[in-house]
């Protein structure tokens, strides 16, 4: 939201916190270039040994971005190293352990359109051959942002102007100062998933964060699948793909709520909740 913020203006101030400091880290290494060059095949054991010193690495290689679980399952994580070696070094020979002809798209230089002329190749040995790549179809069910989408999405925000009205703080919800005039915006971890913090028993007091809600004057919207329906109204609703299971494909709904006694006043604030335009 501070990224798409930034982009479309209309704000004249920014200020971004996060309880976890590798978030707002890895917002302003973007920012300021540091991923630019970023091609690194992070492996499991590299995973494991770098994730608590780079977010990138904790962040942009963990499995729904829980900051805790590789990326990708030991039966993936060989041929996803191949799919990266092709795309990112025009590297193919890892794919011959599994008997799969690269050559059509090795005159292919730009890195998305690599990316879905090797996914289309899988599939049809999937639907053709079926011996090496068995399962192959649930290889593109298994997580709804890759490493390159994701590191595409963090180059973006090198051309980020107005960074002098960013500021960034580390702390929880409660202690951030809410100027007058605000518009405020909480992306908390959803109830009953597995929540973005690499320590599990940091749980999330979820009724200090509602009556925390029920005390603000400035509009405030919530992110998450469900809220109290005596307490908060949903005012906007987007359905997307949850592909972050190897075995489901599944639609889910996405909703945007405020607290209810904000339901009088509420106007939507122009295209705030329009996220096509960066995907």
């Amino acid at each position: 939201m501070t990224h798409y913020g930034l982009l479309h203006g209309g704000f004249e101030n920014f200020y971004m916190n996060d309880i976890n400091p590798a978030c707002t880290e890895l917002f302003m290494d973007a920012v300021h270039g540091k991923f630019k060059d970023e091609k690194r095949w992070i492996s499991r054991e590299d995973f494991f040994r770098l994730k608590d010193s780079e977010p990138y690495v904790a962040f942009c290689w963990s499995f729904g971005n829980n900051l805790r679980d590789y990326l990708y399952s030991k039966d993936w994580e060989e041929i996803k190293r191949a799919w990266h070696y092709a795309i990112f070094f025009d590297d193919f020979e890892p794919f011959k352990k599994f008997d799969v002809d690269m050559s059509p798209i090795k005159e292919i230089k730009n890195l998305y359109k690599k990316y879905l002329a090797i996914k289309d190749i899988l599939r049809k040995c999937h639907l053709e051959a079926g011996k090496q790549l068995q399962s192959c179809e649930s290889l593109f069910r298994l997580q709804s942002l890759e490493s390159l989408e994701r590191l595409e999405r963090l180059e973006r925000l090198e051309r980020l102007e107005r960074l002098e009205r960013l500021r960034t703080t580390m702390g929880s919800y409660d202690q951030v100062e809410i100027l007058p005039d605000s518009v405020i915006y909480c992306d908390i971890p959803y109830e009953d998933t597995n929540a973005y913090t690499q320590d599990k028993k940091q749980d999330f007091d979820f009724e200090k964060f509602y009556s925390w809600c029920e005390k603000q004057t400035e509009p405030l919207f919530i992110s998450s699948y469900k809220m109290p329906a005596d307490r908060f109204v949903c005012v906007a609703m987007f359905k997307h793909r949850c592909t972050l299971n190897a075995n489901q494909n599944i639609e889910v709904t996405e909703n945007v709520y405020i607290p209810k006694h904000q339901e009088k006043e509420y106007h939507l604030p122009g295209s705030l909740f329009n996220f096509d335009e960066l995907m």
